[in-house]
């Protein structure tokens, strides 16, 4: 088994996730993360880059995201991509057809 050493870290930091960091060393991500973060690092979820699908815009966001904002999320909820079958969105409508 290869001992982890500073060639992790800088892997980690170019932009490798822990997954592939274990495989490269032949260890678990348990102990990629305690590594890490001994040596200062930041291990939480990074950002990825995103693109909304309303305007074209990159944006960075942890979750997976589908539009920049609020007025492309509307635009994006006004269009007929919008699947309306989700379960909260289903329980909106009933509420506003009940409402007189």
């Amino acid at each position: 088994m290869n001992k982890l050493n500073e060639s992790a870290v800088r892997m980690f930091a170019d932009g490798s996730n822990i997954q592939q960091v274990a495989n490269k060393f032949g260890c678990s991500r348990q102990a990629v993360m305690k590594y890490l973060n001994r040596r200062g690092m930041a291990t939480a979820k990074r950002p990825k880059m995103r693109t909304c699908i309303v305007c074209g815009k990159t944006f960075q966001h942890k979750r997976k995201r589908l539009t920049c904002g609020g007025s492309c999320l509307q635009a994006h909820r006004n269009s007929t991509a919008y699947n309306d079958n989700r379960q909260l969105q289903i329980k909106v409508n009933r509420d506003r057809k009940r409402s007189f």
